[in-house]
């Protein structure tokens, strides 16, 4: 008698065996895509220590690699910071028109805003500072805080066995109750 389906369901089973034993391939990231976000990084921290003219050549050099229309925002918020209200309106349009419901079209939609309402939104004004352009190449995958945990629990670990694996092992002083009730028990 041939016993073929099991045959099979041997083969799924040590497949899906030697499956969960290899584990996953890392996804292969874009060495663009991490160009760019290292340039856009490098933006945001020229941007936040008020460096604008580093900052817009780091946003540029992000958009030039990858188009991401989010940083057309981040270039328009420092191109407004540096006084170049004409540039930042057209760059804040463009976003708009890229991405009209797009998560940073409020952004786009009040910077457009503030320059329309600044008197002489011309080159030689210089309006408020805009807030830090947004962080488009958020990764997705674990909370910042799981490498932590996990770390923290691997250490947990680590010295409960630790602990356990060095201690002495103690043996009980004989006293002379326990040495009289060793004695009742052995007659």
């Amino acid at each position: 008698m041939s016993y073929s389906f099991l045959r099979g369901a041997e083969e799924r089973h040590e497949s899906a065996h030697t499956a969960a034993l290899i584990p996953a391939a890392a996804p292969v990231e874009d060495p663009a895509r991490e160009r760019a976000r290292l340039a856009y990084s490098r933006g945001q921290t020229a941007f936040a220590a008020g460096r604008n003219d580093a900052a817009l050549a780091f946003f540029i050099e992000a958009y030039g690699i990858i188009p991401n229309a989010i940083v057309l925002v981040a270039i328009g918020s420092t191109l407004e910071n540096l006084g170049r209200k004409d540039e930042a309106l057209e760059k804040y349009r463009e976003y708009l028109q890229a991405d009209p419901t797009g998560p940073q079209s409020a952004s786009a939609q009040a910077g457009i805003d503030r320059i329309a309402t600044t008197p002489g939104s011309g080159a030689a004004t210089v309006g408020p500072k805009v807030d830090p352009p947004p962080t488009p190449y958020a990764s997705p995958g674990l909370p910042s805080w799981a490498p932590w945990a996990i770390a923290g629990g691997g250490l947990a670990v680590v010295g409960v066995a630790a602990y356990f694996l060095t201690r002495p092992k103690k043996r009980p002083k004989v006293t002379a109750v326990m040495a009289n009730r060793r004695r009742r028990r052995r007659r």
